[in-house]
C-alpha cells in the first residue's frame, strides 16, 4: 500500500475533502493550534515546514486572529492570540492560563539555570528532581522543616510544567528532566530580570547575577 501521507491535498484524505493545503501544511497548521509549540528537537519536520510555509500559515493564522511567532535561535514556533484593540469578535483559541506561583518560580529560576548552561556553550540543559527541589526548598518553602509540603507542591508543579511543554521528564521516575527550547524563546532575558524583581526572596540568588 503507498504511503500517502505527503500526498498533495487534491487527493482527497476523507470523504468530501475539498481541502486545497497539501498534507505537510495541514499538519503544521494543526498542530500549532493544538499544541503550545512546535520544535525541531521534537517535529523537526513540522518545524521546517513552519518555516518554509511561513507567510501562509501567517494569513491562515491571521484569519483565526492568532499570531505566529518563531525562534530560529531555538528553533521553536508557536502559535499566540492576537491583540485585538477593542471588543474582540473572534473566539479565543489560545488564552494565557493563569500559572500558581510555584509554578512561576520555577520557571524563573529554570530560566536561569538555562541561561547560565547556554553561556558554558551547553546546546541541551538538564535538570535533576533534586535540583527543582531546591529551587522551591531555597524560596517559598525554606521554612518547611519536614519537607512534606515541598514535596506535594513539586509534584504538582512539574505536572503542570510538562502539560506546559518547558520541561520533559527523560524517564518514568522522572528523576531527570530536559529543559525544552520553548523557555527561552518565550522568557527574555529582559522579562527574566523583571520577573526576578517581582519574585524577590522566592528565586535563589545564585546564578542570578548573570541574567
Amino acid at each position: 500500500m503507498a504511503d500517502n501521507t505527503y500526498a498533495p491535498a487534491e487527493d482527497g484524505l476523507f470523504e468530501g475533502d475539498i481541502g486545497d493545503l497539501t498534507i505537510p501544511l495541514r499538519r503544521a497548521l494543526t498542530m500549532l493550534l493544538k499544541q503550545a509549540y512546535v520544535s525541531e528537537l521534537d517535529n523537526a519536520d513540522v518545524y521546517h515546514t513552519v518555516l518554509d510555509e511561513r507567510q501562509e500559515l501567517v494569513r491562515m493564522l491571521a484569519n483565526l486572529g492568532l499570531s505566529l511567532n518563531v525562534s530560529t535561535r531555538y528553533c521553536v514556533a508557536w502559535a499566540t492570540q492576537a491583540n485585538v484593540l477593542g471588543r474582540n469578535p473572534l473566539i479565543t483559541l489560545k488564552a494565557n492560563m493563569p500559572v500558581s506561583r510555584d509554578v512561576s518560580v520555577l520557571l524563573v529560576s529554570l530560566r536561569v539555570q538555562q541561561h547560565a548552561m547556554e553561556a558554558q556553550g551547553a546546546e541541551n540543559w538538564f535538570v535533576d528532581r533534586e535540583e527543582l527541589e531546591s529551587m522551591l526548598r531555597s524560596g517559598p518553602y525554606k521554612h518547611d522543616r519536614d519537607g512534606r509540603r515541598v514535596q506535594t507542591s513539586l509534584t504538582t508543579a512539574l505536572n503542570s510544567l510538562e502539560s506546559m511543554g518547558y520541561l520533559k521528564a527523560l524517564n518514568e521516575s522522572k528523576q531527570r528532566y530536559r529543559i525544552m527550547p520553548i523557555l527561552p524563546a518565550v522568557f527574555s532575558l529582559e522579562r527574566t530580570q523583571e520577573l526576578l524583581r517581582e519574585f524577590e526572596g522566592l528565586v535563589a540568588a545564585q546564578g542570578a547575577e548573570g541574567v
